[in-house]
């Protein structure tokens, strides 16, 4: 699955798709999210609904790998981290 980025630490190019996306923690996963619990009080959905995803945006330098955290099947999430940049 593709899906156009939001702004991310005014970084990674808006507009852009992150490819490869892998959930790494949470729901339907045997990892839990550590703050599972904040994200449900901060975005009134159920703690046991959150996944931490991973996804990489290619851009015309660089590429980013970008982490966030999705509820409920949602493709696009909450808190978006810049987790690395590399070469293209």
């Amino acid at each position: 699955m593709n899906v156009n980025t939001p702004i991310i630490q005014g970084v990674v190019p808006h507009g852009s798709e992150i490819a490869n996306i892998v959930i790494i923690a949470g729901k339907g996963t045997s990892t839990p999210i550590r703050h599972a619990a904040d994200l449900e009080a901060k975005y009134s959905k159920p703690a046991d609904s959150w996944q931490k995803k991973t996804g990489m945006v290619k851009g015309s330098k660089f590429r980013y790998e970008i982490h966030w955290y999705a509820s409920d099947g949602m493709a696009l999430g909450y808190e978006y981290k810049l987790k690395g940049v590399r070469d293209k």
